[in-house]
């Protein structure tokens, strides 16, 4: 093994040992440089993003640095705010252990930077223990924020606008009705919404040009479900909300297909993206497998 091999499997080691993970939260040492924007104030944190694997990597050749994320410590952690459901594609909250007067960290997608990932190996993290829930909740915010779809701003307002089909889709999935038909009759409270019973939505659009008032889209949406009974109850809510016309603020509805994951097929899929737009409805953990499957 060549010396720069065996300084870069020693680097590793001390990586490894030390329990540096995705999740590690640490200061910088004064010989970091960070840009302008990242300057960190005494209640701010850096986050690392980089997954474990890339971290604790033996090759510094292919893998030379590590992302980061400004994070603020929060005294009081709370799980209903919608920074912490990922309502904010900018702004996630991660619960963590081992932070002095610090339940959780407000981790801010807009001050990231890479650090050259040798740096870890002369430093420890300061905590490095986050739940696997929270931690799978934070990869799916952070994959939600670099897949998130570009839409026309124009269809955007319309698809949001009162009478739009977001208003109307989310009124309906905000709502409890066959709650107990959406789970087969498992456990699970009657007055759940049904949104917990959606993976992901997909979207089709005619054309991604800022339309004038007068011309209309043109969109088809596929709704995956967690099952089958899931995917015919929703269904028959949203058709009992949405179908009565086809025409929303000169947005066309010309297919909704909703469907249990084995039944989906490609094509169904084909020509869709994943649409973010109700992705607060969802749990991060949740889009992060739909991420991992359907968008593979």
């Amino acid at each position: 093994m060549s010396g720069d091999l065996t300084e870069q499997a020693e680097l590793a080691s001390r990586i490894e040992r030390a329990l540096w993970r995705q999740g590690s939260v640490f200061r910088p040492p004064p010989e970091a440089i960070l840009p302008g924007y990242m300057a960190l104030s005494s209640d701010d944190w850096l986050v690392v993003s980089t997954q474990s694997c890339s971290v604790c990597a033996p090759d510094f050749d292919r893998e030379p640095l590590v992302e980061v994320v400004a994070a603020t410590a929060l005294k009081i952690y709370n799980p209903g705010h919608k920074d912490a459901k990922g309502g904010n594609n900018r702004t996630f909250h991660l619960p963590v252990k081992g932070l002095p007067e610090t339940e959780a960290l407000a981790c801010n997608i807009a001050r990231r930077a890479f650090l050259p990932r040798r740096l870890l190996a002369t430093i420890a993290p300061e905590s490095t223990w986050v739940e696997t829930e929270h931690l799978d909740a934070f990869k799916g915010w952070l994959a939600n924020y670099y897949m998130r779809i570009a839409l026309p701003g124009e269809l955007v307002a319309r698809l949001r606008g009162p009478g739009g089909i977001c208003a109307i889709m989310t009124d309906v999935l905000k709502g409890t009705s066959n709650a107990a038909e959406v789970h087969g009759g498992q456990e699970f409270a009657h007055d759940t919404p049904l949104h917990q019973a959606v993976s992901s939505i997909h979207i089709r659009i005619n054309t991604y040009e800022e339309l004038p008032a007068e011309k209309s889209y043109a969109i088809s949406l596929v709704v995956v479900c967690d099952t089958e009974s899931a995917a015919r109850a929703i269904d028959k809510a949203l058709a009992d909300s949405l179908l009565t016309t086809l025409f929303y603020n000169a947005v066309v509805l010309e297919e909704l297909i909703v469907q249990a994951p084995d039944n989906v097929t490609l094509a169904d899929l084909g020509g869709h993206s994943r649409f973010n737009e109700w992705d607060d409805l969802s749990s991060l953990s949740t889009r992060l497998q739909s991420m991992r499957g359907l968008d593979a």
